[in-house]
């Protein structure tokens, strides 16, 4: 009993204590022009604005740097260290497929698990979206079209990667390449972006051989996210990006927004596994 106790006082705590009654810091960090600079789900608020099309957009490097980089979330791919297949005493940096939310499965399969599963995880972050627009003070006609369309959009850009993932399943056997090859050949800064990731630039350069696991997965995904003058693709990455953001925080945000994720996380599983927050503080 007393283990039972001090388990439901904690989460009780945790969800009315030590998480804040409003969004107002994950709200601020996203409009800040500094960091991540908006959010279609913000910033298309206008009478007369376009509810297909961003109205701002920035570079794939400038979303990337301060999304993956600064924030630190797994967005398309991860970057780790890995000792050298020759050399234990040598670390390499390692790039990596980490992209989706779900088991691939439940992307690209239409059996009874997969299609609710699916259907779960966007209407999780439709909701999620509306809570922001809420706590953001949105109320535009337009904020439940928004919410949908972020929704459809991360479940197609993750789809997209799914389906690239099934095509060419990752190995444990990485290539051996380095920073300007991979930059050149994936038509992205990544020389740029580990400058800017890493405290001391100067302790790897172009030329250092680096692994990268599944080369075919990371064409298939940056010939994605860097058609960026397609205005359909602009937005679906945009939203991907932002919502990776959210959803790697999502416990650190306000008990609305911890209780839709558990309500997502019984509705994926097909069982409840949190009670509610009454049940743990009654």
């Amino acid at each position: 009993w007393e283990y039972k106790v001090k388990t439901y006082y904690t989460e009780c705590r945790d969800d009315y204590v030590r998480v804040n009654n409003t969004a107002s810091y994950m709200i601020a960090l996203i409009q800040n022009p500094a960091t991540v600079n908006g959010w279609y789900m913000f910033d298309n608020t206008a009478e007369n604005a376009s509810q297909e099309f961003l109205v701002k957009n920035e570079t794939l490097y400038q979303q990337l740097s301060h999304i993956h980089g600064d924030l630190g979330n797994l967005a398309v791919f991860g970057i780790r260290t890995r000792f050298d297949e020759d050399d234990p005493t040598i670390k390499r940096l390692e790039f990596y497929p980490a992209a989706l939310s779900m088991e691939l499965s439940d992307y690209l399969d239409d059996g009874p698990i997969s299609i609710p599963r699916r259907e779960a995880f966007q209407i999780y972050i439709a909701d999620i979206m509306k809570l922001l627009a809420k706590d953001a003070g949105i109320t535009d006609i337009n904020v439940e079209i928004r919410a949908v369309t972020v929704a459809g959009d991360v479940f197609s850009v993750e789809r997209y990667l799914a389906d690239s993932l099934r095509r060419n399943p990752t190995t444990n056997a990485p290539i051996t390449t380095d920073l300007q090859n991979i930059s050149a050949h994936f038509r992205f800064e990544f020389d740029r972006l580990i400058s800017h990731e890493l405290d001391d630039p100067d302790s790897i350069s172009k030329l250092t051989p680096i692994y990268l696991t599944n080369d075919k997965y990371f064409l298939d995904a940056f010939d994605l996210i860097t058609e960026l003058d397609n205005p359909l693709f602009a937005r679906m990455v945009h939203n991907y990006l932002r919502w990776r953001l959210v959803a790697t925080y999502i416990n650190d945000l306000p008990y609305s927004y911890v209780h839709k994720h558990r309500e997502y996380l019984s509705a994926y599983y097909g069982y409840t596994l949190h009670s509610t927050n009454e049940d743990y503080c009654t």
